[in-house]
Formats: C-alpha cells, structure tokens, sequence
C-alpha cells in the first residue's frame, strides 16, 4: 500500500509539472507571435514613412517663393551636377549676397539684388547624376549669408528641403 501511495504522488507531482511546462511554452510561443507582429508593423510604417518623407518638389516651391529676404523662385539641377537656383530679393531693400552653402558645396559670388529682382545662382555639387534621378538637400544644410544696410553677415536658414529631378 505504501507503494502505491508514492507511485501516485509521484505521478500527480509529475502530471502538474508538465501541465506548468505546456502552460510556459504557450506563453512563451503567444510572446513570440507578438514580437513577430510587432516587428513587421514597424518595418511597414518606417518604409512607408521613408518612401513620403522629405518635401514633395510642389509644396518646397511654395514654401521656398515666401521666404525672406531671399526667395528661392526655382532652381534645376543638370546631370554634370551643376545646381542653378534662381534667387529672388522678397526684402523691401537691397540686399547683399555673400555666399550660398548646400552642405559641403558653396557659392561665394558676390552681387547685390534690388528689390524684386532676380538672379541665378549656380552650385556646382560635385556629383554626376542621370537625367531623372531625384535629389534631395536637406533644410539643415542649405544656408545663405548676406548683408543689409542695417545688419551685416546676416544668415537665411532654409524652409524646407531643395528637392527635385535631374533634367
């Protein structure tokens, strides 16, 4: 009689330890099919999110033609990478251009723009592109440096992305 008292304790203890072993696996299988879940819903939003990030071409144009002093009124880049931006003065004064920086790339041209006048500008990026490519210059690059009658060394920080295809 005594050894069929161990025996069924023996096999109570070890039926509730496999019963607590499936229980872990479940859990850990459920935590598993979450993390996979969770894991593919990120990967879809960050690519989803690449492919529209940035300024469209359209609304960096818009916002480009209301900056002050100087407005960016179009700008084309060729496929040898000269960058040609065509300023205008939005300033209710002469305004001096000393220098435009696109990151690494800069040009230093000298000129005065009266009010309301234009005048292109060309950088060259130092890249070769092919006709159709899109580019990309992020705000925190693109700087331009002027005087006014008033304020010397004056900075112009960009509104928005300079974005665009290679014509």
């Amino acid at each position: 009689m005594c050894k069929v008292f161990i025996y069924l304790e023996c096999y109570s203890f070890m039926a509730k330890m496999d019963l607590i072993a499936q229980g872990t696996v479940e859990y850990l299988v459920i935590i598993a099919v979450v993390v996979v879940v969770s894991l593919v819903t990120v990967n879809m939003t960050v690519n989803i999110v690449e492919q529209n990030s940035g300024a469209s071409e359209e609304s960096a144009k818009i916002a480009w033609k209301m900056a002050s002093p100087f407005a960016i009124i179009d700008w084309k880049m060729d496929s040898s990478g000269l960058l040609t931006v065509t300023l205008k003065n939005n300033y209710d004064k002469i305004v001096y251009f000393n220098y435009m920086n696109i990151g690494l790339d800069q040009n230093n041209s000298s000129f005065s723009l009266p009010v309301g006048q234009t005048r292109n500008v060309v950088i060259n990026m130092g890249d070769t592109y092919s006709s159709g490519q899109r580019y990309s210059y992020k705000k925190p690059d693109i700087i331009i440096d002027y005087n006014t009658i008033y304020i010397p060394n004056s900075r112009q920080y960009a509104p928005t992305d300079l974005t665009g295809k290679v014509s």
